[in-house]
């Protein structure tokens, strides 16, 4: 081999380094922190449905109070 093919291959592994450690990784680093945060605040969202769902199963579940008769105004339809 000569020596401007070594330099050559030098230079060529200098910059496929770089551009591995510079854009690849960090890149495949963004992705799985986004990844995270993306489940994250799925579950978090699927918590907060539960517990609206619980809250609303609840409020529907409970007794009414019977209604007072005095309440109710009977009337009577008028026919012309």
């Amino acid at each position: 081999m000569s020596f401007f093919k070594i330099i050559l291959w030098a230079f060529v592994l200098y910059y496929l380094y770089k551009f591995i450690f510079t854009l690849v990784v960090p890149v495949t680093k963004v992705a799985r922190e986004m990844k995270s945060k993306v489940e994250q605040m799925q579950t978090m969202q699927q918590e907060q449905q539960h517990t609206q769902q619980n809250t609303v199963h609840h409020q529907q579940t409970k007794a009414k109070p019977a209604p007072d008769k005095a309440d109710y105004i009977e009337f009577e339809e008028i026919k012309p």
